[in-house]
């Protein structure tokens, strides 16, 4: 079953070039940073901030490794491990938006409990990522 969801997804992103120059591989963006120190490192302790870090580390490293012959959910998998800071980071973000967005007099423990599950949340949706971004790399032999 998991081959035949890996292959779909090969198949379907291989079958999005359009032309002789298309291709499957999708740039890294890297951010630009802002010209003032302090603003810079305001930025950096955002939301966002981490999501884009974990985001272009889990890029870079899965098409650094698509060329194994593992399985491309053990790649994927590799892939967040290489990134667990980044994605630590991201994740704990995450925890504290869900729990900081619970009504006031929510018990502690439900908030606890709405953290932690949206932080589990987060963690499958990058490793979710992670394979998307190995057999991307697969089916269009991208360069990190």
């Amino acid at each position: 079953m998991r081959i035949a969801i890996i292959a779909a997804m090969g198949l379907t992103l291989a079958s999005c070039t359009q032309g002789p120059d298309s291709s499957v591989c999708t740039p890294i963006i890297e951010p630009t940073p802002p010209s003032d120190p302090v603003a810079g490192v305001a930025q950096r302790d955002t939301l966002e901030w981490s999501m884009g870090n974990a985001e272009r580390c889990l890029h870079r490293n899965a098409y650094r490794l698509h060329t194994t012959t593992d399985e491309a959910d053990i790649v994927a998998r590799a892939v967040v491990q290489a990134c667990e800071s980044a994605v630590e980071r991201a994740v704990s973000y995450r925890r504290a938006q869900a729990f900081q967005g619970e009504p006031q007099g929510t018990p502690l423990d439900e908030r606890f409990k709405v953290g932690d599950e949206a932080a589990a949340a987060a963690r499958r949706s990058w490793l979710e990522f992670a394979l998307m971004k190995v057999v991307e790399g697969r089916a269009g032999r991208c360069k990190p």
